[in-house]
This record gives structure tokens, C-alpha cells and sequence, in this order.
């Protein structure tokens, strides 16, 4: 969800999103350490749906 979050880009960031300003300041191995990733911008989900389908996911691999 996160990531999805940090991808989208914002006019108030000059059209950037926060993962692009966030990789001007750390490292790239910050983000692979916490695991984050950007989101091509045509696949950013921003809704309800995006939880539910993160939960499935991971109800499925619990199994």
C-alpha cells in the first residue's frame, strides 16, 4: 500500500512523486533494505480495492 502511496505523483512536488524526491536523499540500498519499490505510474491504485486485494494475497501464502 505504501508503495503505491509513494509513487503517485503530485503537482504540489512539481509532478514528482515521493519516491523520486526520497531517492535524491538516501541511498538506494535504503529501499531495498525496507523493501520499497516505485509503481510504474499507470498501475498506482489509490483505492479500497488495492487492501483488499493485499489481504488475499496474504491470507493465500498463510495457507
Amino acid at each position: 500500500m505504501m508503495n503505491h502511496i509513494n509513487s503517485y505523483c503530485r503537482k504540489k512536488s512539481f509532478g514528482k512523486c515521493a519516491y523520486d524526491l526520497a531517492m535524491d536523499v538516501f541511498p538506494e540500498d535504503f529501499f531495498d533494505l525496507l523493501g520499497l519499490y516505485k509503481i510504474p505510474a499507470n498501475e498506482v491504485m489509490l483505492k479500497p480495492q488495492l487492501l483488499k486485494e493485499a489481504y488475499e494475497k496474504a491470507k493465500a501464502r498463510d495457507k
